[in-house]
């Protein structure tokens, strides 16, 4: 069975941006739940991420890229 734990950041609600910055460790920040919402559903199709745990705030990278890059 695979899995995907995420590790967000303080959780805002606002409006997302689309862009995550995502790895092992990040340092503590906020992101918003659209983003961290749609950070869920892109993990569920990305082989990267499957079996991991990952911290994730808001950042610079389009969202399936910087799954891509975990």
């Amino acid at each position: 069975m695979n899995y995907t734990i995420l590790h967000p950041g303080g959780l805002l609600n606002e409006p997302g941006t689309g862009k995550i910055k995502a790895a092992d460790y990040v340092v503590r920040d906020t992101i918003p739940r659209e983003d961290v919402a749609q950070t869920a559903v892109a993990a569920l199709n990305e082989e990267k991420t499957y079996h991991r745990a990952f911290d994730l705030v808001t950042g610079e990278t389009e969202i399936k890229e910087a799954l891509k890059n975990i």
